[in-house]
């Protein structure tokens, strides 16, 4: 039994989506129409709320749900079976609306846009002209008008039954869970808006409706400029977009640290040390553990949830408090890769200095063995004057007396070659108060 009701219920979600989407709508016409008059219309948008269950978008058909969800199910049912008035179903209408107009945006065939549109278009309307004026005292709208208009809105969907669409058998959903959320704020402060141009301005609803309709435009227009400006100055959208970006920690921040400690620390393990212990200042982090070649530390408290960046230079391991959302993760990983770059930079000044250095004792050892080579030239020409046999005394004396103090300079000169050489003051020290007199004399 369960299986034919999920093959029943996947078969209406896929292949008979669009008269689905109808049937929920008429059903929440009738719902809503019959709303005070009997106990029909609790019953009507109970169905009407189970063909929303087969046709929403966030679960599959063939998912089985917990006890968690069927609680909330549950309440749900209850609360719309008990407590079932006009300002309840008004709200779930801009609810409804909102998710129609993530969907709205997103699809590119003009068959599905025009469905959509004309689902939205009913759904607002029946939210502006039947329930919000019917839960309002004296809005001003006769009563000859509802129940034309509440004919001619049930003709919206029934003209949707005519819009060409095509989808593809268990083709997923996709809904934009931001424009949905925009749609359904936007509807929440226009009819707050009207109201309060209804109680404040003493007119009727139609009238504070039409006023609120325009300093709703002229507001959206104002934004429009200031997110994408003309003038040439940043607009909204860089900075809104930045702010995504950062993620609670501001991008030009965490590089100003970093450069910051990478003048400080010379060490590429002690700077990677101090750069892990700045992560865990982070209000959504709770500990950091890394690992880079053969040295590791950790800081913080290893609880929570982990998330993990590797390479194989670096190994950082950031628990967080909160469950990390996609964007979190994207967001540590930016952190790491720069963390990273940052400490290939130091071992490249280590290996730099450490080839400077064997350069430096390469080209000094070079020099000095050709001063040393010279020098031992000189000695193995005075040996060999000293082994020869039938010479002179006389005159090898006077060559021994005229040579040996010539190695012993060259010999000096070349051990001042090793020692450190001085240190060169081009400046004076003086006090403050006697540069800032100096300063002011002058």
């Amino acid at each position: 039994m369960n299986s034919r009701l999920v093959e029943l219920t996947a078969r209406l979600s896929t292949r008979h989506w669009k008269l689905l989407t109808i049937a929920m709508l008429v059903l929440l016409h009738l719902a809503t129409v019959r709303l005070s008059q009997d106990a029909w219309a609790r019953g009507l948008m109970l169905a009407h709320f189970g063909l929303f269950l087969v046709w929403q978008p966030f679960l599959q058909s063939s998912q089985r749900l917990g006890w968690k969800p069927l609680l909330g199910l549950s309440a749900v049912m209850a609360l719309v079976f008990l407590s079932l008035t006009a300002w309840l179903a008004a709200l779930w209408v801009a609810m409804l609306a909102g998710l129609v107009g993530g969907k709205v945006f997103l699809n590119r065939h003009r068959g599905q846009r025009l469905f959509y549109l004309l689902m939205l278009s009913y759904l607002l309307g029946l939210l502006f002209v039947w329930l919000v004026p019917g839960s309002l005292p004296g809005s001003g709208i006769d009563p000859e008008f509802q129940d034309v208009a509440q004919w001619f809105l049930i003709a919206l969907p029934l003209a949707m039954l005519l819009v060409p669409v095509s989808r593809e058998p268990g083709e997923p959903q996709v809904i934009d869970l931001v424009y949905a959320t925009l749609t359904f704020l936007l509807v929440l402060v226009l009819v707050l808006a009207g109201f309060a141009f209804m109680t404040v301005g003493r007119v009727t609803y139609a009238q504070g409706l039409v006023f609120a309709l325009i300093t709703l435009a002229v507001v959206l227009m104002l934004l429009s400029l200031v997110w994408n400006p003309r003038a040439g100055f940043s607009a909204a959208s860089a900075f809104f977009s930045r702010y995504l970006l950062s993620v609670g920690l501001p991008f030009e921040q965490w590089l100003l640290f970093l450069a910051e400690i990478s003048r400080t620390e010379i060490e590429p393990a002690r700077f990677l040390a101090r750069a892990c212990a700045g992560l865990c200042d982070l209000q959504w982090v709770q500990g950091v553990r890394w690992r880079a070649g053969g040295d590791a530390e950790e800081f913080g408290q290893q609880a929570g949830n982990p998330v993990r960046f590797d390479t194989p230079e670096l190994s950082l391991q950031v628990w967080s408090r909160p469950l990390p959302s996609p964007a979190l993760v994207w967001h540590l990983h930016v952190l790491g890769r720069l963390l990273l770059q940052f400490y290939l930079a130091k071992q490249r000044e280590v290996q730099l200095r450490q080839q400077s250095y064997i350069q430096a004792v390469h080209e000094t050892g070079a020099r000095l063995t050709h001063d040393v080579k010279n020098l031992l030239q000189s000695l193995n020409a005075l040996c060999a004057a000293a082994t020869r046999e039938g010479g002179d005394p006389a005159a090898f004396q006077a060559m021994v007396r005229r040579s040996l103090p010539v190695v012993t300079q060259r010999l000096q000169a070349t051990l001042d070659k090793l020692e450190k050489p001085p240190v060169v003051e081009t400046g004076r020290f003086v006090q403050p108060q006697a540069w800032w007199d100096t300063v002011l004399r002058s």
